[in-house]
């Protein structure tokens, strides 16, 4: 099943209709599905009847691959809370903010505290 942009205003069966109508006029097609011109001249062309994916190429962190790395081997390594480690890499680079440590934690599924690690987390409080 396609799943189309919130802001489509054509689907699959208006496209194969786009194309498979080369006789008619852009002007024609465009008045006929009540879209507009660049619109049809666009699926007209094109080779594919699906939209283009939204999601970005590249994806640009706050922290760097080091900062990520020794964030990941501080938090795996003691358990410490979010907000000393935060306090940790301060030191390092004082533009890191918590939030993009946190962000960090969670793309690594080490933002909760595991069972069997919570008695070695503690102990470092005391």
């Amino acid at each position: 099943m396609q799943i189309y942009h919130s802001n489509a205003s054509t689907n699959i069966n208006i496209r194969q209709q786009i194309q498979k109508n080369a006789n008619c006029s852009i002007k024609d097609l465009a008045e006929k599905y009540n879209i507009s011109t660049q619109t049809v001249s666009k699926w007209k062309h094109k080779a594919s009847l699906t939209d283009a994916s939204c999601v970005p190429l590249k994806i640009y962190y706050a922290l760097s691959e080091t900062e990520r790395s020794l964030i990941i081997a501080l938090r795996k390594s003691t358990w410490l809370p979010l907000d000393e480690i935060h306090e940790m890499i301060l030191n390092q680079n004082p533009n890191i903010s918590r939030s993009s440590v946190y962000r960090c934690f969670v793309r690594e599924h080490i933002n909760k505290v595991p069972e069997e690690k919570r008695e070695k987390a503690k102990k470092f409080k005391a």
